[in-house]
Protein backbone atom coordinates (compact mmCIF):
# COMPACT_ATOMS: atom_id res chain seq x y z
CA UNK A 1 0.00 0.00 0.00
CA UNK A 2 2.96 2.33 0.46
CA UNK A 3 4.69 4.13 -2.40
CA UNK A 4 8.42 4.63 -1.95
CA UNK A 5 10.38 7.29 -3.74
CA UNK A 6 14.09 7.83 -4.22
CA UNK A 7 16.06 10.57 -2.50
CA UNK A 8 18.52 13.07 -3.89
CA UNK A 9 21.78 12.84 -1.96
CA UNK A 10 24.77 15.13 -1.97
CA UNK A 11 28.39 14.56 -0.93
CA UNK A 12 30.21 11.26 -1.42
CA UNK A 13 29.00 8.11 -3.17
CA UNK A 14 25.48 6.94 -2.42
CA UNK A 15 25.42 8.19 1.17
CA UNK A 16 24.82 11.64 2.53
CA UNK A 17 27.51 12.28 5.12
CA UNK A 18 27.52 14.84 7.88
CA UNK A 19 30.00 15.73 10.60
CA UNK A 20 30.30 18.73 12.88
CA UNK A 21 32.16 20.08 15.89
CA UNK A 22 30.78 21.13 19.24
CA UNK A 23 31.62 24.56 20.56
CA UNK A 24 34.06 22.96 23.00
CA UNK A 25 36.01 21.32 20.19
CA UNK A 26 34.55 17.83 20.55
CA UNK A 27 33.46 16.20 17.32
CA UNK A 28 29.95 14.94 16.79
CA UNK A 29 29.76 11.43 15.36
CA UNK A 30 29.60 11.23 11.58
CA UNK A 31 26.09 10.53 10.26
CA UNK A 32 25.06 8.98 6.97
CA UNK A 33 21.77 7.89 5.44
CA UNK A 34 21.80 4.55 3.69
CA UNK A 35 18.04 4.08 3.24
CA UNK A 36 15.10 6.45 3.15
CA UNK A 37 11.53 5.39 2.37
CA UNK A 38 8.89 8.06 1.86
CA UNK A 39 5.12 7.61 2.10
CA UNK A 40 2.20 10.01 2.37
CA UNK A 41 -1.08 9.31 4.19
CA UNK A 42 -4.40 11.11 4.45
CA UNK A 43 -4.63 10.26 8.15
CA UNK A 44 -2.43 8.92 10.93
CA UNK A 45 -3.29 6.66 13.91
CA UNK A 46 -2.58 8.47 17.17
CA UNK A 47 -1.73 6.85 20.46
CA UNK A 48 -4.46 6.22 23.00
CA UNK A 49 -3.23 4.77 26.27
CA UNK A 50 -5.81 2.00 26.06
CA UNK A 51 -5.64 1.39 22.29
CA UNK A 52 -3.78 -1.91 22.43
CA UNK A 53 -5.78 -3.32 25.32
CA UNK A 54 -9.15 -2.41 23.82
CA UNK A 55 -8.08 -3.06 20.21
CA UNK A 56 -9.33 0.30 18.95
CA UNK A 57 -7.72 2.91 16.74
CA UNK A 58 -8.06 6.70 16.67
CA UNK A 59 -7.06 8.37 13.38
CA UNK A 60 -6.11 12.05 13.12
CA UNK A 61 -6.70 14.12 9.96
CA UNK A 62 -6.28 17.77 8.96
CA UNK A 63 -8.19 19.45 6.13
CA UNK A 64 -6.00 20.41 3.18
CA UNK A 65 -2.99 18.60 4.64
CA UNK A 66 -1.32 15.20 4.41
CA UNK A 67 1.00 13.24 6.67
CA UNK A 68 4.45 12.79 5.16
CA UNK A 69 6.25 9.86 6.78
CA UNK A 70 9.99 9.30 6.41
CA UNK A 71 11.38 5.92 7.43
CA UNK A 72 15.15 5.98 7.43
CA UNK A 73 18.25 4.16 8.56
CA UNK A 74 20.98 6.41 9.99
CA UNK A 75 24.54 5.13 10.01
CA UNK A 76 26.49 6.56 12.98
CA UNK A 77 30.28 6.50 12.95
CA UNK A 78 31.65 7.17 16.42
CA UNK A 79 35.16 8.36 17.24
CA UNK A 80 37.33 8.77 20.31
CA UNK A 81 36.76 12.54 20.45
CA UNK A 82 32.98 12.49 20.17
CA UNK A 83 30.49 12.47 23.00
CA UNK A 84 29.24 9.06 24.07
CA UNK A 85 25.70 9.95 23.02
CA UNK A 86 23.94 12.10 20.44
CA UNK A 87 20.61 13.84 21.02
CA UNK A 88 18.81 15.81 18.31
CA UNK A 89 15.76 17.62 19.68
CA UNK A 90 12.46 17.78 17.81
CA UNK A 91 13.07 21.34 16.59
CA UNK A 92 16.14 20.15 14.67
CA UNK A 93 14.18 17.46 12.78
CA UNK A 94 12.48 19.45 10.02
CA UNK A 95 11.25 19.59 6.45
CA UNK A 96 11.60 22.88 4.56
CA UNK A 97 9.33 23.65 1.59
CA UNK A 98 10.60 25.41 -1.57
CA UNK A 99 9.01 28.67 -0.34
CA UNK A 100 11.21 28.52 2.76
CA UNK A 101 8.52 27.52 5.24
CA UNK A 102 9.76 24.92 7.73
CA UNK A 103 7.62 22.10 9.09
CA UNK A 104 8.80 20.46 12.33
CA UNK A 105 8.46 16.76 12.92
CA UNK A 106 5.33 15.98 14.97
CA UNK A 107 6.52 12.54 16.01
CA UNK A 108 7.60 9.15 14.82
CA UNK A 109 5.76 5.96 13.88
CA UNK A 110 5.90 3.08 16.34
CA UNK A 111 4.02 -0.11 15.37
CA UNK A 112 1.95 1.97 12.96
CA UNK A 113 0.92 4.52 15.62
CA UNK A 114 2.18 8.11 15.94
CA UNK A 115 4.36 8.62 19.00
CA UNK A 116 4.93 12.27 19.87
CA UNK A 117 8.61 11.64 20.56
CA UNK A 118 10.00 13.48 17.57
CA UNK A 119 13.62 13.62 18.73
CA UNK A 120 16.52 11.43 17.54
CA UNK A 121 18.76 9.77 20.08
CA UNK A 122 21.56 7.22 20.00
CA UNK A 123 24.45 6.18 22.22
CA UNK A 124 27.87 4.74 21.55
CA UNK A 125 27.64 0.95 22.06
CA UNK A 126 29.09 -0.52 25.23
CA UNK A 127 32.64 -1.77 24.67
CA UNK A 128 32.96 0.28 21.47
CA UNK A 129 36.32 0.21 19.64
CA UNK A 130 37.60 2.54 16.93
CA UNK A 131 37.72 -0.42 14.52
CA UNK A 132 33.99 -1.18 14.96
CA UNK A 133 31.63 -0.85 12.03
CA UNK A 134 29.24 2.14 11.97
CA UNK A 135 26.17 1.77 14.15
CA UNK A 136 22.85 1.53 12.28
CA UNK A 137 19.98 3.38 13.96
CA UNK A 138 16.39 3.17 12.68
CA UNK A 139 14.35 6.37 12.83
CA UNK A 140 11.11 7.74 11.46
CA UNK A 141 9.79 11.27 11.20
CA UNK A 142 6.24 12.43 10.50
CA UNK A 143 5.38 15.88 9.10
CA UNK A 144 2.01 17.55 8.55
CA UNK A 145 2.37 19.27 5.17
CA UNK A 146 0.06 21.04 2.67
CA UNK A 147 -1.58 18.61 0.26
CA UNK A 148 -0.06 20.43 -2.71
CA UNK A 149 3.56 20.07 -1.52
CA UNK A 150 5.69 18.24 -4.08
CA UNK A 151 9.15 18.25 -2.48
CA UNK A 152 11.13 19.56 0.46
CA UNK A 153 14.51 19.60 2.17
CA UNK A 154 14.84 17.20 5.11
CA UNK A 155 17.26 17.92 7.92
CA UNK A 156 18.11 15.92 11.05
CA UNK A 157 20.48 17.87 13.28
CA UNK A 158 23.78 18.23 11.44
CA UNK A 159 22.69 15.68 8.84
CA UNK A 160 21.33 17.21 5.65
CA UNK A 161 19.65 19.02 4.11
CA UNK A 162 18.58 16.43 1.56
CA UNK A 163 15.87 16.67 -1.06
CA UNK A 164 12.79 14.55 -0.51
CA UNK A 165 10.19 14.06 -3.24
CA UNK A 166 6.60 13.60 -2.07
CA UNK A 167 4.97 10.49 -3.62
CA UNK A 168 2.04 11.21 -5.91
CA UNK A 169 -0.09 8.44 -4.42
CA UNK A 170 -1.88 9.06 -1.13
CA UNK A 171 -2.64 5.91 0.82
CA UNK A 172 -4.99 5.16 3.67
CA UNK A 173 -3.79 5.27 7.30
CA UNK A 174 -1.65 2.42 8.50
CA UNK A 175 -3.25 -0.39 10.45
CA UNK A 176 -1.64 -0.38 13.90
CA UNK A 177 0.44 -3.46 14.65
CA UNK A 178 -0.99 -3.99 18.11
CA UNK A 179 -0.04 -7.25 19.78
CA UNK A 180 -2.94 -9.52 20.61
CA UNK A 181 -4.02 -8.60 24.15
CA UNK A 182 -3.28 -11.23 26.76
CA UNK A 183 -6.18 -12.27 28.95
CA UNK A 184 -5.70 -11.35 32.63
CA UNK A 185 -6.80 -14.90 33.38
CA UNK A 186 -3.55 -16.18 31.83
CA UNK A 187 -1.66 -14.67 34.78
CA UNK A 188 -2.78 -17.40 37.18
CA UNK A 189 -3.89 -21.02 37.45
CA UNK A 190 -7.09 -21.73 39.38
CA UNK A 191 -7.77 -25.16 40.88
CA UNK A 192 -11.07 -26.14 42.51
CA UNK A 193 -10.44 -28.03 45.76
CA UNK A 194 -14.09 -28.42 46.80
CA UNK A 195 -17.58 -27.28 45.84
CA UNK A 196 -20.45 -27.59 48.33
CA UNK A 197 -24.07 -26.40 48.51
CA UNK A 198 -24.96 -24.68 51.81
CA UNK A 199 -28.16 -23.43 53.41
CA UNK A 200 -26.30 -20.43 54.80
CA UNK A 201 -22.95 -19.09 55.97
CA UNK A 202 -22.21 -17.59 59.37
CA UNK A 203 -20.86 -14.07 59.47
CA UNK A 204 -20.73 -11.01 61.68
CA UNK A 205 -21.77 -7.39 61.62
CA UNK A 206 -20.83 -4.42 63.79
CA UNK A 207 -23.65 -2.10 64.86
CA UNK A 208 -22.26 0.77 66.87
CA UNK A 209 -20.18 -0.87 69.57
CA UNK A 210 -22.05 -4.15 69.22
CA UNK A 211 -20.59 -7.00 67.16
CA UNK A 212 -23.41 -9.35 66.21
CA UNK A 213 -23.49 -12.80 64.67
CA UNK A 214 -25.19 -13.02 61.27
CA UNK A 215 -26.24 -15.65 58.77
CA UNK A 216 -25.93 -15.10 55.03
CA UNK A 217 -28.54 -16.98 52.98
CA UNK A 218 -29.65 -16.91 49.36
CA UNK A 219 -33.07 -15.67 48.34
CA UNK A 220 -32.81 -18.03 45.37
CA UNK A 221 -32.17 -21.28 47.22
CA UNK A 222 -28.79 -22.54 48.37
CA UNK A 223 -25.36 -20.92 48.45
CA UNK A 224 -22.52 -22.55 46.54
CA UNK A 225 -19.21 -22.51 48.42
CA UNK A 226 -16.18 -23.16 46.22
CA UNK A 227 -12.74 -23.58 47.74
CA UNK A 228 -10.10 -22.41 45.28
CA UNK A 229 -6.33 -22.65 45.07
CA UNK A 230 -4.83 -19.71 43.19
CA UNK A 231 -1.36 -20.08 41.70
CA UNK A 232 0.06 -16.82 40.31
CA UNK A 233 2.18 -17.37 37.20
CA UNK A 234 3.59 -13.87 36.67
CA UNK A 235 3.42 -10.31 37.93
CA UNK A 236 0.25 -8.45 36.90
CA UNK A 237 1.20 -5.06 38.33
CA UNK A 238 2.47 -2.09 36.30
CA UNK A 239 4.29 -0.63 39.32
CA UNK A 240 6.08 -3.70 40.71
CA UNK A 241 7.90 -6.63 39.15
CA UNK A 242 7.14 -8.96 42.07
CA UNK A 243 3.46 -8.23 42.79
CA UNK A 244 0.35 -10.20 41.91
CA UNK A 245 -2.96 -8.73 43.06
CA UNK A 246 -6.64 -9.58 42.73
CA UNK A 247 -10.01 -8.68 44.18
CA UNK A 248 -12.88 -10.88 45.30
CA UNK A 249 -15.11 -9.22 42.72
CA UNK A 250 -12.93 -10.60 39.90
CA UNK A 251 -14.59 -14.03 40.28
CA UNK A 252 -17.93 -15.14 38.90
CA UNK A 253 -19.91 -18.30 38.22
CA UNK A 254 -21.33 -19.56 34.92
CA UNK A 255 -23.88 -22.37 34.94
CA UNK A 256 -26.70 -23.85 32.88
CA UNK A 257 -27.36 -22.42 29.43
CA UNK A 258 -26.97 -18.69 30.14
CA UNK A 259 -26.67 -18.44 33.90
CA UNK A 260 -24.12 -16.10 35.46
CA UNK A 261 -23.77 -14.63 38.96
CA UNK A 262 -20.94 -12.61 40.49
CA UNK A 263 -19.13 -13.74 43.59
CA UNK A 264 -21.00 -12.43 46.68
CA UNK A 265 -17.89 -12.63 48.84
CA UNK A 266 -15.19 -14.82 50.30
CA UNK A 267 -14.48 -16.17 53.77
CA UNK A 268 -12.35 -13.44 55.31
CA UNK A 269 -11.71 -12.75 58.99
CA UNK A 270 -14.85 -14.56 60.12
CA UNK A 271 -17.26 -12.98 57.66
CA UNK A 272 -18.36 -13.07 54.02
CA UNK A 273 -16.53 -10.10 52.49
CA UNK A 274 -17.13 -9.11 48.88
CA UNK A 275 -14.48 -6.39 48.67
CA UNK A 276 -11.20 -8.02 49.70
CA UNK A 277 -8.02 -6.82 47.96
CA UNK A 278 -5.20 -9.36 47.92
CA UNK A 279 -1.51 -8.62 47.30
CA UNK A 280 1.09 -11.38 46.98
CA UNK A 281 4.80 -10.94 46.27
CA UNK A 282 7.06 -13.50 44.64
CA UNK A 283 10.19 -14.62 46.45
CA UNK A 284 13.21 -15.34 44.31
CA UNK A 285 10.99 -15.46 41.24
CA UNK A 286 8.75 -18.14 42.76
CA UNK A 287 5.08 -17.74 43.68
CA UNK A 288 3.22 -19.48 46.49
CA UNK A 289 -0.31 -20.74 45.94
CA UNK A 290 -3.12 -19.15 47.97
CA UNK A 291 -6.31 -20.88 49.07
CA UNK A 292 -9.67 -19.26 49.74
CA UNK A 293 -13.38 -20.05 49.83
CA UNK A 294 -15.67 -18.04 47.56
CA UNK A 295 -19.48 -17.92 47.75
CA UNK A 296 -22.07 -17.68 44.98
CA UNK A 297 -25.88 -17.53 44.88
CA UNK A 298 -27.01 -19.27 41.67
CA UNK A 299 -30.63 -18.86 40.60
CA UNK A 300 -31.25 -22.50 39.66
CA UNK A 301 -30.20 -26.05 40.37
CA UNK A 302 -26.50 -26.43 39.74
CA UNK A 303 -25.23 -29.02 37.31
CA UNK A 304 -22.01 -28.29 35.46
CA UNK A 305 -20.50 -24.91 36.31
CA UNK A 306 -17.47 -22.79 35.50
CA UNK A 307 -15.61 -20.37 37.74
CA UNK A 308 -14.62 -17.21 35.87
CA UNK A 309 -11.82 -14.76 36.57
CA UNK A 310 -12.46 -11.37 34.97
CA UNK A 311 -15.17 -13.00 32.80
CA UNK A 312 -12.85 -15.74 31.48
CA UNK A 313 -13.52 -19.36 32.56
CA UNK A 314 -10.58 -20.69 34.57
CA UNK A 315 -11.95 -23.85 36.24
CA UNK A 316 -15.08 -25.99 36.19
CA UNK A 317 -16.83 -29.12 37.41
CA UNK A 318 -19.85 -30.31 39.37
CA UNK A 319 -20.84 -29.99 43.01
CA UNK A 320 -18.82 -32.67 44.84
CA UNK A 321 -16.54 -33.18 41.82
CA UNK A 322 -14.91 -34.00 39.57
CA UNK A 323 -13.19 -30.69 38.87
CA UNK A 324 -10.99 -29.41 36.07
CA UNK A 325 -8.61 -26.52 35.54
CA UNK A 326 -9.02 -24.53 32.31
CA UNK A 327 -5.77 -23.33 30.73
CA UNK A 328 -5.93 -19.76 29.48
CA UNK A 329 -3.39 -18.52 26.94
Amino acid sequence: MRQVCGIVLAATGSLLLAAAHLSGGEKLPQLAVGRLDVAVYDGIPVNRRDSAAKQVVEVARKDGHLFLCLDLSVSVTWNQESNRSLFVNAKEVSLTAPDGKSYPSVGKLSDGVLSQKAYFRCSRPYGWKQSDKPQSVAHSAVFIVPAELKAGQFKLGHLGPMKVTVPGTVVKPLAPAFPKPRSPASDLTVTILDATLLDGVEGKAKLGKEELATTVTSLRGKLLAIKLSLQPLRCNSQTSKTLFYWRTSAFGLRYGKDGYVPCIGEAFMGEVNGEVNHNVHSEGGKWKSIEGTYYFAPAAEIGDFEVTYKVTPVAGGKVGGPYKTIEVK
